[in-house]
């Protein structure tokens, strides 16, 4: 509310913003700014900005009023909780969650190559400093060392009932290698296989997605080996480009890109008569 008093607070006492004869002059500025601030990403999403406290201070959240207009006005709702599980999510489930009854459905946990490996204890990171040139180098043994901390966010997540989705934020130097999807300590290309990529970027498609074809007995390429196995390495024998799918397959260990059919499959029988109706399904 707006006005002062000249009244002096014992000593001890809570000093308030009428105290300080500040009340109004914040009301002036918080009148427009109880407003979110509607902008949009590069993608054009909507995007509504309002209050943006920092997670190891503050709640790290955005505010009630956006979320309640953007869950209204969407599909569906991405809301911010910062700095981690362990404190913006954290305060998100304890505080927002409670005052307004909002449930999530998923969270999504953002993690980095770079926080990883800093996690590893392997390295002095300074900010305002550029990051150890060691730091930069291609070393998924170091991500391994700090994934424990990844682990641990995502127990935290799931303490509160939710299921967690693990988003890497990819960047420019990462190294292939360091993104652990499968566990192994690096790729062996055949001759062939890098030929034909340098092809494939040559032509265009440098920019697609890659899908591994790979046996399912096992996460990693080899069928006997059974857990979550460590110390192997991702044989790619051969790479194919499936243009109009939009996506570029590396082929790893021994892989039938075909299923197997009999010696003479239902489609030799598969045709249209001259009444233009299919024959030869039955």
């Amino acid at each position: 509310m707006a006005g002062s008093s000249s009244a002096t607070p014992a000593p001890g006492a809570a000093v308030t913003a009428e105290d300080l004869k500040a009340a109004g002059a914040m009301t002036v500025i918080l009148r427009d700014a109880i407003k979110p601030n509607l902008l949009q990403t590069l993608e054009r999403t909507p995007v509504l900005v309002h209050a943006g406290p920092f997670g190891n201070i503050a709640t790290g959240n955005s505010s009630v009023i956006a979320d309640r207009i953007g869950i209204h006005l969407g599909d569906y709702l991405i809301t911010e909780a910062g700095f981690g599980s362990d404190m913006g999510a954290e305060r998100f489930f304890n505080i927002k969650c409670r005052l307004t009854g909002l449930q999530p459905d998923a969270a999504v946990l953002v993690v980095t190559v770079r926080a990883l490996k800093a996690h590893s204890g392997r390295f002095t990171v300074v900010a305002g400093r550029p990051l150890p040139a060691e730091m930069l180098e291609e070393n998924p043994d170091d991500v391994r060392a700090g994934v424990d901390n990844l682990r641990k966010h995502i127990e935290i997540v799931r303490s509160f009932g939710v299921s967690p989705v693990v988003a890497i934020n990819a960047f420019p130097g990462d190294h292939p290698s360091e993104h652990q999807v499968y566990g192994a300590d690096g790729v062996r290309y055949s001759p062939e296989a890098a030929r034909r990529l340098r092809s494939f970027t040559e032509l265009g498609f440098g920019e697609l997605p890659v899908v591994i074809a790979k046996t399912h007995l096992s996460i990693s390429s080899d069928a006997t080996l059974r857990g979550a196995p460590t110390g192997w390495t991702l044989p790619v024998g051969e790479v194919r480009l499936a243009a109009g799918a939009g996506y570029v397959y590396a082929i790893a260990g021994e892989m039938r890109t075909m299923p197997g059919l009999p010696k003479h499959p239902a489609a030799e029988r598969i045709d249209i008569d001259a009444d233009g109706q299919v024959v030869g399904l039955s």
